[in-house]
């Protein structure tokens, strides 16, 4: 799941990695 958009731009860009290896 991609929830990062809610937390710093440092946990974005950890959550686009990881929808993008998923």
């Amino acid at each position: 799941m991609c929830v990062g958009h809610l937390s710093i731009r440092g946990l974005i860009r950890q959550c686009v990695a990881l929808c993008t290896l998923e």
